[in-house]
């Protein structure tokens, strides 16, 4: 690939949003559909993927103090926002706010959860990543498809006319657009209480507008076709200062964990701050305990914020927020004890992302492992390895330990825990990165690690689908189960 297309993928990777990513796609597909009905819909009917449905379910909806799928719809019919796509929570007012609250009341709102029914089928990126929202009036119909990724609408029809179609759905069609053509998935409509009350800088990327979806998988794929080594070579032979917008995606990251540190509604982040970073004696030696402290702090911190809903804009990589805080403010925040250059910094960075990129274009944008242990941070450890001076082969060797380390576990959904799983891998990738330039890592051949770094994300592709995808299946059975049960706080 070449040093430019690398720029462009990594800038179109990044995307601002304020709250988590999925009841985020789901306000913007009702605000879609809602523009076009141009009236408040009588009823909406919402059909979303197994792991839409898992992320949505559980996680704090900016600026509301409480979570909830139709509570994101509802505030989709009265954001009249739809152009922020991801960052469309971000300036609802208190009064849109409670409309909001009074519309879900009413029960005006239908949650169906497509479930695969094929445990040997492959799940497509497309079945994986879909929501699908059909607002009603008393004569008028509108349906908005999202698919594939958080912001590729795929479909908006008023009345049985098309108003937008993309050119590929026709030729992956999802059962809940032609069920008797596609039999490898089922709808379920599924019950569950939602009775929680927890409270809970911006910059411009400059990317081309008509840089497509299809041109921006064409460039996932093709770096998929590219040997880690070389795309590295490829990273540090780009001027430093054309990097210089991760830096400020990573300030406004970090800031969420300024944020996160001073609320009063969080604990987490705090408490490790509280435990401390490094004793006096430590403070001008960066230790590989002071870096991973400081790494396990400001993300989880970050992480906490964002997970419990406070109003704080986050850039997200490859759709996921909390994969942005733990790329981005892993590194800066290891960075905050190592103190390498500027310019070294503004190349762990690069490194981290692309790492991240890398390894998510093998598994897809949604997983049933967690993102954040297998995909950011190994962007973590290698880019930490770089701020240490240490080498592509380095980077290869920690990568390998976070990736045998933390395959198995599991994402359960969107919520709180989120915040401990990204500190906690972090902060053990940024111990990795240690050790790996000392000459320790797990080892070629070892459990699901390759003989290659290729053949490593690889296996790990394989493990996660069609491996884990009837453990996809009992992790929402077990959160519903979570919905219904009596201790649950009303």
């Amino acid at each position: 690939m070449t040093k430019e297309n690398l720029i462009k993928l990594i800038k179109h990777e990044l995307t601002r949003t304020t709250g988590c990513t999925d009841p985020g796609v789901i306000c913007y597909a009702v605000a879609l559909g809602k523009k076009y009905l141009d009236k408040i819909p009588d009823k909406i009917e919402l059909n979303m993927s197994l792991n839409i449905f898992k992320n949505a379910l559980n996680v704090g909806i900016p600026g509301t103090g409480e979570i909830g799928i139709e509570l994101a719809a509802a505030l989709g019919v009265f954001s009249n926002n739809s152009d922020a796509k991801l960052s469309i929570l971000e300036g609802v007012s208190q009064e849109q706010i409670q409309a909001a609250k009074k519309y879900r009341s009413e029960g005006k709102i239908t949650v169906k959860c497509i479930i695969p029914d094929d445990q040997k089928a492959i799940i497509s990126p497309q079945d994986l990543l879909y929501v699908e929202a059909n607002l009603f009036s008393d004569k008028d119909r509108v349906k908005v498809v999202i698919h594939s990724d958080y912001t590729n609408v795929a479909l908006i029809e008023k009345n049985n006319t098309i108003i937008f179609k993309q050119d590929s759905l026709a030729e992956n069609k999802h059962p809940s657009l032609c069920e008797s053509e596609n039999k490898k998935m089922e709808n379920k409509n599924v019950q569950y209480k939602n009775n929680s009350s927890k409270d809970t800088g911006y910059f411009s990327l400059n990317i081309d507008d008509d840089f497509d979806e299809s041109s921006i998988n064409n460039l996932r794929n093709s770096l998929k076709k590219d040997r880690f080594e070389d795309i590295i070579k490829s990273i540090l032979e780009i001027e430093e200062t054309s990097f210089k917008f991760l830096f400020d995606a990573a300030k406004t990251n970090f800031e969420a964990a300024i944020s996160g540190l001073d609320s009063k509604n969080t604990r987490f982040g705090k408490s490790l701050s509280d435990i401390g970073f490094c004793s006096k004696s430590d403070e001008l030696r960066p230790t590989a305990c002071c870096a991973a402290r400081s790494v396990e702090t400001y993300t989880a911190a970050a992480g906490e914020a964002r997970m419990l809903g406070l109003p704080v804009p986050i850039m997200a990589l490859t759709g996921s927020g909390n994969q942005g805080i733990t790329a981005l403010v892993g590194v800066y925040s290891a960075n905050r004890r190592i103190d390498a250059s500027e310019n070294v910094l503004l190349q762990a960075l690069a490194i981290s992302a692309i790492t991240t990129i890398l390894v998510k274009s093998y598994l897809g944008r949604l997983t049933t492992i967690c993102g954040c242990a297998v995909a950011a941070s190994t962007g973590v450890a290698a880019g930490v390895v770089h701020l240490l001076g240490g080498r592509t082969k380095e980077m290869v060797d920690a990568i390998n330990s976070v990736i045998g380390t933390f395959a198995g576990l599991i994402c359960d959904g969107a919520k709180l825990s989120c915040a401990y799983k990204l500190s906690a891998t972090a902060s053990a990738a940024t111990e990795y990165a240690y050790l790996a330039v000392n000459g320790t890592s797990i080892p070629a051949g070892d459990g699901i690690v390759g003989y290659t770094i290729d053949e490593t994300f690889a296996n790990l592709a394989y493990l996660n689908n069609p491996g884990m995808v009837e453990t996809d299946k009992k992790i929402v059975d077990i959160l519903l189960k979570n919905t219904e049960s009596t201790h649950r706080n009303p």
